[in-house]
């Protein structure tokens, strides 16, 4: 097999022209990375405020892939579109069109409840009388579709998804663009792109009115979403969840470090699955611990928002596509969200 060479790669691409540039495209690749038969590179251009321009460049993109797959022994081709600044010292974050304020719900691990929290959260947030908007960034396992009742797809206007509505709530999700059975078996590039989709080539404003605050489900745990987050959006703060117990407070610590690292706020500590009730007599159970959660706002000095109880009324209502925070039904437990909301935003 002979040899590919950066030259070739170059050579393929000199007739590609930036429109908006009147440049090659070529003048935008600051570097080829070969590796046995895979050619990877990206196109590197000052920031791209409109969709408009961060859809031309993604037809370029593919134009570039297309070339470089015709040279012969190539196999694998990776074009990726960065934004960057002729300052290193200023950040790339842009904010996206139509929204106000962003706030992330994470946790350090999975199954203490994160998810359900960002929904019932957008939804107390809603009820409040702010404009609210949903993103289901869990790429992995994305849940919103189901809490919130949802099987259509989003309509495309313009080469731009609208996202859908339900309950006062704009909700876009990996879940309303993929086989909801299909595993996406997908590397951090492939994640990277999926976040970018849902956050920036979706039209939150396209009612004529801004998002006030757009919550963002993350996955648990501290990888490439987060980091992709933190890198390319402006995020106002975080909500962290977690149950009392150690094992779970263990990681939750490792996602408090992190969003320091990252230097995004933390707004305060959720603790879900606090305790059990009983509804008749009253009596109350912590099955999982005591204040957990509650003792680690105190050492770290961050907000503790509430406790939400372990309930089995949660759980239905969210298979249900019912959100509890606006169930009339189960006023105490959506009281709770709703005085979290209030001290979230």
């Amino acid at each position: 097999m002979s040899m590919i060479t950066e030259k070739q790669i170059i050579g393929s691409l000199v007739n590609i022209i930036d429109p908006e540039a009147g440049k090659p495209v070529t003048d935008f690749i600051p570097r080829v990375v070969i590796r046995d038969n895979s050619v990877f590179f990206t196109l590197e251009y000052s920031a791209l405020k409109t969709p408009e321009q961060i859809k031309a460049k993604e037809q370029l993109r593919d134009l570039c892939e297309q070339e470089v797959k015709k040279i012969k022994g190539v196999g694998d081709v990776k074009v990726t579109v960065s934004s960057t600044k002729e300052d290193p010292k200023v950040s790339k974050k842009s904010p996206i069109m139509g929204v106000k304020k962003i706030i992330l719900v994470a946790s350090g691990k999975g199954g203490v409840g994160k998810s359900t929290v960002a929904c019932n959260l957008a939804v107390a947030l809603s009820k409040s009388g702010k404009r609210t908007a949903l993103v289901d960034a869990d790429i992995y396992g994305p849940s919103m579709p189901k809490m919130f009742g949802i099987a259509e797809k989003p309509e495309l206007i313009n080469n731009l998804m609208i996202p859908l509505e339900k309950f006062g709530v704009k909700l876009m999700s990996m879940g309303f663009l993929v086989n909801p059975d299909a595993a996406a078996v997908w590397r951090g590039p492939m994640v990277t792109k999926a976040l970018f989709q849902l956050m920036r080539m979706t039209n939150w404003a396209f009612d004529d009115r801004e998002v006030d605050v757009m919550v963002i489900d993350t996955p648990p745990g501290t990888g490439d979403v987060h980091l992709s987050l933190a890198e390319n959006y402006i995020i106002d703060g975080t909500v962290l969840v977690s149950t009392p117990q150690e094992v779970a407070l263990a990681d939750v610590r490792k996602a408090y470090d992190m969003f320091n690292k990252l230097h995004i706020p933390v707004l305060g500590v959720v603790e879900n699955m606090s305790y059990f009730e009983d509804e008749k007599s009253k009596n109350i159970t912590y099955i999982f611990g005591r204040n957990g959660m509650k003792n680690f706002a105190q050492k770290a000095g961050i907000n503790f928002l509430g406790e939400i109880p372990l309930n089995p009324k949660i759980a239905s209502s969210s298979d249900h596509g019912i959100p509890i925070a606006l169930n009339d039904d189960y006023k105490s437990i959506a009281s709770l969200f709703r005085e979290i909301a209030k001290k979230v935003c």
